[in-house]
This record gives structure tokens, C-alpha cells and sequence, in this order.
């Protein structure tokens, strides 16, 4: 209808809404990228997937306990959360002469932004009216999913050793694929330190673009979209 087109234009123009869109992607990028990125880590690569992939269960605990906790709201939470990422991920591309607190780190890293992702999900349904609320959360999943399709070719150009993925499976990414893996000897950062950096400007952004909705759920989630974003607490 022309009333939820109006309002998904008036939400889309919003700076909270783009900056929530690059949330889910950084978020989504790094959490499938430091999985890839195991292989450059010291010890045995198939124990360090596993711990990866451990991380998700306390990831999601952790999110849950700071998102409810009186002292801390979603945005100071999901800020948190990606600033602690982005600083482990940073500290431990640092370490490659000490393999355990680099993987350490990496692991810390690896799940404080899988709590990021995951309260994303809370964040993005309590800040948009719910006349758009569908539409735009399709949105952020659309931009998450372009940060995974993602992660695969960075790992293969920033990792030694992760094998470069068919182009004939991914053909939109990796064409011409000759001349993109031919830029590799020219990309100079770790995987760690391009996920560190995405996400300390994801902190950034949703420290000073996105609006507190903890507490706030008579406006946080309005059926209208005039002076909705406004009224929150900035």
C-alpha cells in the first residue's frame, strides 16, 4: 500500500537504519570469516574449527545476560560487543610468535561478535515500526548474507593455504577470478585485522547512529512511523 511504502521510505532514510544494515554485515562477514581463518592458526586446523564453532553456545548466553542486564541496554551491549571483538581480533594478529594467545584471542574475538550477530536479531525487531518491521529485517538478513557470501574469497586471498573456491560454484564473486586473486600479493592485513577494523567502526556506528529501545516499548516498536525514531533516546 502506499502507507507502507511511505513509511518503509521514511525508515529508510534514516542514519540508524543504515547503520543497522552495516552491523548485520560486519557481524555476518566476520563470524564466518574467523571461522575460514582457523587454517592460520598454529596447532591442529580440526581442533581449532571445533573451538570455533563452540564459541557459538556461550556467544548466545552472553548475549541474552547482557541484553537483559539493568546496567546495560542494547546499544551500549552491541557496542561493547563489537569493540571488544574488533580490539581481540587486532591484539591477536599481533601474536603470531605466540600461538596460544593468538588463538586465544581469536577465539575471544570470534565470540563476542557472534554475540553481536545474535543480538543483533533483538536490536533490529524492538527499533523498527512494525508496519516495516518484516520488510527491513529482510533487509538486514540480506545484507548478513552478503557479508557470508563474502567471507570465503577474503580468507582465500588474505590465509595461505585456504584453497580458492571453484569459480564455477561462485561465479559472481571470484570473475574474473585470475585477476582478483592476482590482487592477493598486494592485500597486505590478516584476516584478523580486516574483522578487527570493520568492527570497531561497526561499535562506532551504532554507539552514535543507533537509539536505546531497551525500556522503551510502548515507542520502540510503534505501529507508525512519525516521530517513532525521534522519540527514542538518542
Amino acid at each position: 500500500s502506499s502507507s507502507s511504502s511511505s513509511a518503509l521510505h521514511s525508515v529508510m532514510m534514516q542514519k540508524s537504519t543504515w547503520a543497522m544494515l552495516f552491523m548485520w554485515f560486519v557481524s555476518a562477514l566476520a563470524c564466518y570469516g574467523l571461522n575460514l581463518s582457523a587454517a592460520a592458526l598454529k596447532g591442529d586446523l580440526h581442533h581449532n574449527t571445533a573451538l570455533f564453532a563452540f564459541m557459538e553456545l556461550p556467544a548466545s548466553a552472553v548475549a541474552v545476560f547482557a541484553l537483559e542486564h539493568p546496567r546495560t541496554g542494547r546499544r551500549t551491549s552491541v557496542s561493547l560487543f563489537f569493540l571488544l571483538g574488533g580490539l581481540c581480533c587486532l591484539a591477536g594478529s599481533f601474536c603470531s610468535t605466540l600461538p596460544f594467545a593468538a588463538l586465544t584471542l581469536t577465539l575471544a574475538g570470534k565470540l563476542t561478535l557472534t554475540a553481536a550477530f545474535d543480538a543483533n536479531f533483538q536490536y533490529s525487531s524492538e527499533l523498527f515500526p512494525t508496519v516495516v518491521r518484516s520488510t527491513v529485517l529482510g533487509l538486514c538478513s540480506a545484507a548478513a548474507r552478503v557479508g557470508s557470501m563474502l567471507a570465503p574469497p577474503v580468507a582465500a586471498l588474505l590465509v595461505p593455504g585456504v584453497p580458492v573456491p571453484d569459480p564455477t560454484i561462485v561465479p559472481l564473486l571470484l570473475a574474473p577470478s585470475p585477476f582478483i586473486y592476482n590482487l592477493s600479493s598486494l592485500l597486505t592485513p590478516s584476516p584478523p585485522q580486516l574483522f578487527g577494523a570493520l568492527s570497531l567502526a561497526a561499535a562506532a556506528a551504532c554507539f552514535t547512529l543507533v537509539p536505546e529501545t531497551k525500556n522503551q516499548s510502548s515507542r520502540a516498536m510503534p505501529n507508525v512511523v512519525i516521530g517513532s525514531l525521534a522519540d527514542l533516546n538518542m
